[in-house]
């Protein structure tokens, strides 16, 4: 573990090297934040969802196990050929997708973290973004919904530029390239 100027830890792990922030106290404001409608003392359990006992430490393992999965924010530099803008491009068409497959908001988060996390230990090609993105929607709804869309459905929402095979081995690859860890926080409990 070290320091670097932004009060940041770097972890190396293996080659890679993600940021992380430091400050505990950042933590304990978002616990703050996202608690703050359950009272503690909560004698009226009528609505369960609120699992008002268990919040803040719901958010404080959401929030450390994040930490122990962050992200390289600089991952895009390292892209010789995909730029901020085309991620942009994929995301916005991913919103797309995921409104035409009617798939849960933990889906689409999901999927954008695999797109992230792909294209962090792996170069991608301007060509296969796309598909990329469209394949991570497939993986995360497989690991969220109920009734994921088929292989079919996402051949027609790339307007037919990948088939079957293309789709099946990007998957491959982004099951190997992540170890098969899908079961990651995301922004979505923390936001909602």
């Amino acid at each position: 573990l070290g320091h670097d100027n932004s009060g940041c830890v770097n972890i190396s792990n293996s080659s890679d090297s993600n940021v992380i922030p430091s400050s505990s106290a950042a933590v304990s404001a978002v616990i703050e934040e996202q608690c703050a409608h359950v009272s503690p003392g909560r004698t009226d359990y009528s609505d369960p969802t609120l699992v008002g006992e268990y919040c803040s430490d719901i958010v404080q393992h959401l929030m450390e196990r994040e930490l122990t999965l962050c992200r390289d924010a600089q991952y895009l530099s390292r892209q010789p050929e995909i730029t901020e803008r085309m991620r942009t491009i994929l995301v916005d068409w991913l919103v797309d997708v995921h409104l035409k497959f009617k798939l849960h908001s933990e889906t689409f988060f999901l999927a954008v973290d695999v797109v992230d996390r792909y294209l962090t230990s792996c170069t991608g090609q301007r060509s296969t973004l796309q598909l990329v993105g469209i394949t991570a929607t497939l993986l995360a709804a497989k690991h969220e919904e109920i009734y994921p869309p088929e292989i079919k459905d996402c051949e027609y929402i790339s307007a037919d530029t990948y088939k079957r095979p293309q789709i099946l081995q990007m998957e491959r690859d982004i099951t190997a390239a992540l170890n098969f860890r899908f079961t990651v926080p995301t922004p979505y409990p923390i936001m909602c």
